[in-house]
C-alpha cells in the first residue's frame, strides 16, 4: 500500500507494534508564533452546513460580510451555487451561534460567483447585490433589526446575462455607492467595467440602465483599490497573463465616471496567474498584488516608486501539488502587517472517503489544504508557511481574515464546496498557548479524510 511508503519521508510516526502510520497535517504541534511570543493553533468551527442548518448546501463558492440588521455585528453572505442558495448568517451575542436565514435560493440564486453589500436605495440601510451566470440579483434590505423579513428582489432585465464580478463602490466621492461589475464580451468586443445604475425606486426594473466605463481584451478579473493612492478607488484588472496586466486610473468628475487604462509592466516573471488580491505587502503604503499561479506558487507583484513603473514580482511560497484556489489578507500573527490565508483544492466529490486500509492513497496528488505564509516583514526575507489543514475533499475558494470573537486576534473564515456533505461555511479560531499544541482541531471529528504533507 502507498500509504505505508510515506514512512520514508519523516511525515509518519510509529505506534508500537500496531506498526507506522502517517501524520496529517492537523495533528502536527504548531510551529506558529505570535507577536507576544505565544503558540498560534486553530479551532474549526461550522457555521452554515447542511449539518448546522437541515439545508443542503453545496458548492458553496463566495462569502461577503456587513451589518445587515443595524447592530454592531458583522453578519455573514454566503453563495452556495451548485444547491442554488443565497445564504445570511446573522451574528448574534455569541461567536458561535447564529441565526440562518436563505436569502435567495433556486432560480433567484442560479451561479452566483460574487456578492457586494451597501446601501443602493438610499434608505441607510445596506442591500445585496449578487451576479452571476443569470444576470444580476438585487434584494432590497426590508430595514428590520430583526431578522427573518423577507428581502424583496429583483433581476434588472438590462442586466441579464453573464457577469464576472460586481462591487459598491463610492468612485466619484460623492457619498453615494454606484454599483460597477465586470461582464464578459457581451456589450462590446472585449470584456467592459459597466456601472449598473439604477432608477428612482429600484424596484422597477425597466428603469435600470448600464454604462460601458472601461474594457480589457479577455479581462477575467477587476479589483477596486486606490493604486496610485491619490485617495480615490481605482481597478486593478487583467487576462490572468501578467503581460495582461492593467490598472484603470479613476478620473471621475462630478457625476462623471470614468476610468483610464494604464498598461502595468512586470520584472522578473511571465506567465498566467490567478486568485489576485491587493493589499500593501512590504510597507511602504502601496498596494500590491498577492497572486497565484497553476502549479500552486504562491507570489507577490509589488509596485515600484508609482504604479506606471515596472512592478516586481517575487515567489513567496509554495502549496503543490495543491492547486490555490483562494487567497486572503490580514495581520495573522498580529506584528503589524500583512499575511496570506490560502486555500486549494483537492480531487473529486463525495460525502464519505473509503477505508485507507482498502485504497491506495497517495499524498503528492492534488488536496484541499488551507495555510497562511508569514509575512517577514519590511519587504525582504523569506516567508513562512504554515499548513493547518490538508484534506482529500473539498475546495477552499474563498476567505475573510478578521476578529469573529472579539478576542483582538484574527481569525478566518472560510467557504468549502466539492465535498458533498461537508460544503458550508465555517470559521477558524486563532488560540495561544504558552507551549506549542495540536495545531488544528476539526469541527468534525468523525472525518477521516485528513492527509499528511505531500511527498518532496
Amino acid at each position: 500500500m502507498r500509504i505505508l511508503f510515506a514512512i520514508l519521508i519523516g511525515l509518519l510516526v510509529g505506534c508500537g507494534s500496531d506498526g507506522p502510520e502517517w501524520t496529517s497535517v492537523q495533528d502536527l504541534d504548531t510551529e506558529a508564533v505570535y507577536a507576544d511570543g505565544r503558540s498560534i493553533s486553530w479551532e474549526e468551527h461550522l457555521i452554515d452546513d447542511e449539518r448546522t442548518s437541515g439545508v443542503p448546501l453545496r458548492g458553496a463558492t463566495v462569502l461577503t460580510r456587513g451589518h445587515l440588521d443595524g447592530d454592531e455585528r458583522l453578519d455573514i453572505l454566503s453563495a452556495h451555487s451548485d444547491s442554488r442558495y443565497l445564504r445570511i448568517a446573522f451574528s448574534t451575542e455569541e461567536p458561535a451561534e447564529k441565526f440562518l436565514l436563505s436569502l435567495a435560493e433556486a432560480d433567484d440564486a442560479v451561479g452566483v460567483i460574487d456578492i457586494a453589500i451597501g446601501d443602493v436605495n438610499g434608505d441607510d440601510w445596506p442591500d445585496v447585490v449578487a451576479a452571476g451566470e443569470g444576470g444580476i440579483l438585487y434584494l432590497q434590505n426590508p430595514a428590520q433589526s430583526k431578522p427573518g423579513f423577507r428581502w424583496q428582489r429583483i433581476l434588472p432585465v438590462v442586466a441579464e446575462g453573464e457577469w464576472l464580478s460586481i462591487d459598491l463602490v463610492d468612485l466619484n466621492g460623492d457619498g453615494t455607492l454606484e454599483i460597477i461589475g465586470l461582464r464578459p464580451a457581451v456589450i462590446g468586443e472585449f470584456p467592459t467595467i459597466v456601472q449598473l445604475i439604477p432608477g428612482e425606486d429600484p424596484m422597477t426594473g425597466e428603469d435600470w440602465t448600464l454604462q460601458p466605463l472601461a474594457s480589457s481584451e479577455d479581462a477575467a478579473f477587476a479589483i477596486p483599490g486606490d493604486i496610485d493612492g491619490d485617495g480615490d478607488l481605482d481597478f486593478f484588472a487583467g487576462v490572468g497573463s501578467v503581460s495582461g496586466l492593467v490598472w484603470f486610473r479613476n478620473v471621475s468628475s462630478g457625476s462623471h465616471i470614468a476610468l483610464q487604462p494604464q498598461a502595468i509592466s512586470v520584472e522578473g516573471f511571465s506567465g498566467k496567474i490567478h486568485a489576485p488580491v491587493l493589499a500593501d505587502l512590504n510597507g511602504d503604503s502601496r498596494l500590491d498584488v498577492a497572486a497565484a499561479l497553476e502549479t500552486g506558487l504562491v507570489m507577490t507583484i509589488v509596485q515600484g516608486e508609482n504604479p506606471r513603473a515596472a512592478w516586481k514580482a517575487r515567489t513567496i511560497g509554495d502549496l503543490g501539488p495543491d492547486g490555490v484556489a483562494g487567497i486572503a489578507v490580514g495581520d495573522v500573527d498580529g506584528d503589524g502587517d500583512n499575511d496570506l490565508v490560502v486555500g486549494s483544492e483537492g480531487g473529486g466529490s463525495r460525502e464519505q472517503d473509503a477505508d485507507r486500509e482498502n485504497e491506495e492513497v497517495n499524498f503528492s496528488t492534488s488536496a484541499g489544504r488551507i495555510a497562511w505564509f508569514q509575512n517577514p516583514g519590511g519587504g525582504t526575507g523569506a516567508w513562512k508557511r504554515h499548513d493547518l489543514v490538508r484534506r482529500e475533499r473539498g475546495r477552499y475558494s474563498d476567505f475573510i481574515v478578521l476578529d469573529v470573537d472579539g478576542d483582538e486576534d484574527m481569525d478566518i473564515l472560510g467557504v468549502r464546496s466539492d465535498s458533498g456533505g461537508l460544503d458550508g461555511l465555517f470559521w477558524i479560531q486563532q488560540l495561544h498557548s504558552d507551549d506549542p499544541v495540536v495545531r488544528f482541531q476539526p469541527a468534525r471529528r468523525e472525518s477521516r479524510e485528513s492527509l499528511a504533507l505531500p511527498l518532496p
